[in-house]
């Protein structure tokens, strides 16, 4: 059985690896090679890991779910991410003047 700080590192790689490949997915247009390398690029280097450290096939379930979230909600959080750089308001948040009048937010 592997460390759990090795599985740990496995995990974090996959979530955290489709950030960026799902925004490159996003951008790229539907069945092109960067959205194939988008949606599958991390699947070799996360089957290298998986076997160089030793890890049993229970974590491929995980790997997936991981790298799924990562690929779906990662375009998301840079688009965020770079709305509130710019200073842009974020969609679902509380308005900048709402909050500089006190805190005080109308009830809907």
């Amino acid at each position: 059985m592997p460390e759990i700080a090795a599985v740990m590192l496995l995990f974090a790689v996959a979530l955290f690896g489709n950030v960026p490949l799902g925004f490159l997915r996003r951008r790229s247009r539907r069945w092109s090679i960067a959205w194939f390398i988008g949606c599958d690029g991390s699947v070799p280097v996360l089957w290298l890991m998986r076997h160089q450290m030793g890890v049993d096939s229970w974590a491929i379930l995980p790997e997936v779910v991981l790298a799924l979230i990562g690929n779906i909600y990662g375009p998301r959080l840079v688009l965020w991410w770079q709305a509130r750089r710019a200073g842009q308001p974020v969609a679902g948040s509380r308005q900048p003047e709402a909050l500089a009048a006190g805190g005080a937010v109308a009830a809907e």
